[in-house]
């Protein structure tokens, strides 16, 4: 004869400790189903987009950022021009129509300097982080001016957050 009593279901037996001690089992494979199919959903989905739509996001963000380097080391080099400036407003405000939506993504992955925020809190009173930087000023000419030296360590930090990022995108959608 066994010596574990026979568990009636009833409204009690909720509150009976041997029910909830035999129902282990249950509620351990209920939780351990439950966290499997939240990882999942993670992986597939990135905040409101998801991980392809995050890659694509990126992928134009990298152009037009690349693009903004290339006129940026150009015009340091040559020297700006009407159409060099004009090409500089119309990246600066795809910048800031745009990053706003994957700053707070590339930002773990920027090694911050004080520099970055410093000059163009100075020059234009506003903080900015590395990506902000390159853009910060109204005109081109005023970027070249305000540039204090370490444009070209801000540039490749930012790439290689961007690296960074587009390779965390790629482990989660493997």
């Amino acid at each position: 004869m066994s010596h574990i009593p026979t568990i009636q279901h009833t409204a009690s037996s909720a509150t009976n400790p041997l029910h909830w001690v035999l129902s282990l089992p249950r509620r351990i494979s209920n939780f351990a189903l439950d966290r499997r199919k939240s990882r999942t959903e993670v992986v597939n989905v990135v905040g409101e987009l998801t991980i392809r739509a995050r890659q694509e996001q990126l992928a134009e963000f990298y152009t037009k950022f690349e693009d903004l380097v290339d006129l940026l080391c150009d015009s340091a080099q040559y020297g700006p021009d009407v159409r060099m400036d004009g090409r500089y407003q119309e990246l600066r405000n795809w910048m800031h129509r745009n990053y706003g939506e994957l700053r707070g993504y590339v930002v773990a992955y920027l090694d911050i300097e004080v520099a970055d925020t410093r000059v163009p809190l100075d020059l234009y009173g506003q903080s900015t982080d590395a990506f902000e930087a390159l853009y910060a000023a109204p005109t081109l000419q005023e970027q070249l001016r305000s540039d204090d030296g370490s444009m070209i360590g801000r540039i490749m930090r930012t790439r290689e957050a961007l690296n960074r990022y587009a390779e965390q995108l790629r482990r989660l959608a493997a």
